[in-house]
């Protein structure tokens, strides 16, 4: 994955698909995490349009999940739940709002993301126990 930022990300999908993820992000990032109060961002593409937005804060951000599992998570851990939480939510969203081509597109950034991230794990920089820690949030 190589440094990007949101212009590759809109001219990728329509601007509206992508402001929407843009806006909740940081939202959805104060919500699990009582510590997170505002940073830059930083973010990671690849050539499958699979991509990556985490805090450029170098700390540890404990993370509530909607069901209460609790984990401590690095700022790019805390990047990943949230990309898979949001497009998770947003594809289920389109699909209740019958926005078909919406929908789909959301589910295959979701499986393609999380795909790269289970693949790519050590490289990225992330131990095998936070890779756990992230997927038990996500159940």
């Amino acid at each position: 994955m190589q440094q990007a930022n949101f212009n590759l990300f809109y001219e990728n999908f329509n601007s509206d698909n992508a402001a929407l993820i843009e806006s909740n992000f940081y939202g959805l990032a104060a919500k699990v995490s009582d510590k997170y109060e505002g940073a830059s961002w930083k973010f990671l593409t690849n050539d499958k349009n699979t991509f990556l937005i985490y805090p450029d804060d170098n700390q540890l951000h404990e993370v509530t999940s909607k069901n209460g599992v609790k984990r401590t998570l690095s700022a790019q851990g805390l990047g990943i739940f949230i990309s898979q939480t949001l497009t998770s939510l947003l594809s289920s969203y389109c699909n209740k709002k019958r926005l078909e081509t919406e929908a789909q597109l959301f589910s295959d950034l979701y499986y393609a993301s999380r795909n790269c991230f289970y693949e790519n794990y050590k490289r990225l920089g992330f131990s095998k126990a936070e890779l756990l820690d992230i997927h038990a949030l996500l159940d």
